[in-house]
């Protein structure tokens, strides 16, 4: 039964689809547009449509509540199901089924698909799902608990019907839930929008040349569009053309000539990484920030600061306290720092600071709890009181320096043994070997390879990153290498980098570093002589194999010898 109303009176008729569409045509008189129907067409159009055909049916519903039926097997297949979980339940009270066989099982039972009539709305793939309409004219099904652990009790009712008391409990927490979640998520989101804001908004790049060693120049991709117009036009149309090479041919002649460009030729223009010219360092960020004075604002500066306090001249920073802000505790810092390198201290970053603070170095600090050990103080001792530091503290005697408390091997362990652990190369074996014979002719020390079985006195390892010892590795041209005070016995060098048995230029020279850091193992802190071999940093490419006067002097002196 269809009920059409007319502008003159209102009258029951019965229609098929047919007849329908043709009353529709010839009393709407519809006449094809080719526009955009807008919010004002389309209010126009739905009242045209009110015009012709009344307001019953134009606010009438598609659907309604009347029109979801409960299926008549309903009763059936919930007996059904609940006669399976009344037997699964027993399996599980006789130990046949596991706690959780018997959950995943009972949620397969009640999770059943029946059929509605409404099948097509559910998979309409719109707004709506199968699972809105089970909950409106099946049942409600399984709930979630606010653990978000699933109950295996079922709300067998469904909204059409309504819900006892129970059920209506036991959804209550779903319902809340799904709220609680939509608004916390819309809040997260927000909040996360404007922390990128606020971070993004303060980074302004001021250099038109950063000043990185790790991109490419933008000229070489003129270079390699250049190179590909010239292989397309003479190369492979005049040179191969009149060789006549077959197919065969012009691919491996090409591929050869692409590798020699691409491998050899920009290889040596861009000083890849992988040919070893260039060694990215995590102290190149000081380059960058040359000329900077107090009052400056820059980023980097922050980093510079981190710096400073890894090797004692900023003493336990905040949080708040590392930031762009160039202020008079920086600059104290590095007036300190110029004093102990020898650097006329202005206090500024200045081109001989920056060169300095670049150089690859030691990971023991030159300052401890405030104590400045690279400053020659005579022949009186100045101990600091205590550090939580693990690498110790040091005190000055001269030009050369003693942990703190003065920690030394005791007599019986004037023969010392040492080892390496498996992660050691082959090739810097030797070079440890030879910086122990150098220490033990120009010292009352003796050292031997400890033999296989045998508990070593000193342990040379290779580590990388965070390796758990307190003092962590910064990668390639950055801390090379740290040592423990006696009787730890612990040196590392940083797996990292990149090292060399003979002196090669962009490479730290195995023998060095290891001299350095034997050097701490027997009780020795940093020198502010740069011939010593205790001086704290040690240049790519150089090397020093024999011990300073000022190192052999520290040894006698801490020795009492």
């Amino acid at each position: 039964m269809t009920k059409c109303e007319s502008n003159a009176n209102l009258r029951d008729e019965s229609y098929n689809f047919s007849t329908l569409r043709q009353a529709i045509a010839e009393r709407a008189n519809l006449v094809f547009h080719n526009k955009v129907i807008d919010e004002i067409a389309m209010k126009r159009l739905i009242s045209r449509l009110i015009d012709h055909f009344g307001s019953i049916y134009i606010t009438h519903p598609g659907s309604r509540i009347d029109d979801l039926l409960t299926i008549p097997l309903k009763r059936w297949l919930v007996q059904d199901a609940e006669q399976q979980s009344f037997v699964l339940e027993k399996h599980h009270h006789y130990g046949n089924v596991h706690a959780v066989d018997k959950l995943r099982q009972s949620i397969e039972i009640w999770m059943t698909d029946p059929f509605n009539p409404v099948h097509i709305m559910s998979f309409s793939g719109a707004r709506g799902n199968a699972s809105q309409v089970h909950q409106l004219v099946g049942m409600r099904g399984l709930m979630s608990d606010p653990q978000g652990q699933m109950i295996d009790l079922p709300i067998q009712s469904n909204l059409r019907e309504g819900l006892s008391l129970t059920e209506y409990i036991i959804s209550c927490y779903g319902a809340r839930k799904g709220v609680v979640d939509t608004a916390v998520r819309t809040s997260d989101a927000g909040y996360l929008t404007r922390i990128l804001v606020e971070v993004v908004q303060h980074i302004v790049v001021r250099r038109t040349d950063c000043g990185t060693v790790r991109g490419i120049s933008f000229w070489m991709f003129w270079v390699c569009a250049v190179f590909d117009l010239l292989q397309f036009a003479v190369f492979d149309f005049w040179v191969l053309d009149r060789l006549q090479f077959s197919i065969w041919s012009f691919a491996v002649f090409d591929l050869l000539f692409n590798l020699l460009f691409n491998f050899w030729v920009l290889g040596r223009f861009t000083r890849s990484f992988w040919l070893g010219d260039v060694i990215p360092s995590p102290f190149d960020f000081i380059k960058l920030l040359q000329g900077s004075v107090k009052g400056d604002r820059i980023l980097g500066i922050s980093v510079l600061k981190n710096y400073l306090q890894k090797f004692g001249y900023l003493d336990n920073l905040n949080n708040t306290q590392i930031n762009n802000e160039f202020d008079d505790a920086l600059e104290s810092a590095i007036k300190t720092y110029q004093q102990n390198f020898n650097i006329n201290p202005t206090g500024v970053l200045d081109a001989a600071t920056v060169s300095t603070m670049i150089i690859p170095r030691c990971g023991v600090p030159d300052i401890i709890n405030g104590e400045n050990t690279m400053q020659p103080a005579g022949t009186e001792n100045h101990e600091s009181s205590s550090s939580n530091n693990q690498l110790g503290h040091i005190h000055t005697v001269s030009h050369y320096t003693f942990f703190s408390g003065n920690p030394k091997w005791p007599p019986s362990k004037y023969n010392l043994t040492y080892g390496f652990l498996s992660n050691v190369p082959a090739n810097a074996v030797a070079p440890a070997e030879r910086a122990f014979q150098n220490w033990d002719n120009a010292t009352h020390f003796t050292f031997k390879r400890a033999s296989s079985g045998q508990t070593a006195d000193l342990i040379i390892g290779f580590q990388r990153g965070d390796h758990g010892d307190g003092s962590s590795f910064d990668g390639p041209g950055g801390i090379l290498a740290h040592a423990f005070a006696p009787t730890n016995g612990r040196l590392h060098y940083d797996a990292d980098e990149r090292w060399s048995v003979d002196p090669v230029a962009n490479t730290i020279h195995l023998e060095t570093v290891a001299l350095h850091e034997i050097g701490h193992l027997l009780g020795l802190g940093h020198s502010s002589i740069q011939a010593a071999i205790m001086y704290p940093s040690v240049s790519a490419g150089t090397a020093k194999i024999k011990l300073n006067a000022d190192d052999i002097q520290g040894i006698k002196a801490l020795y009492n010898m």
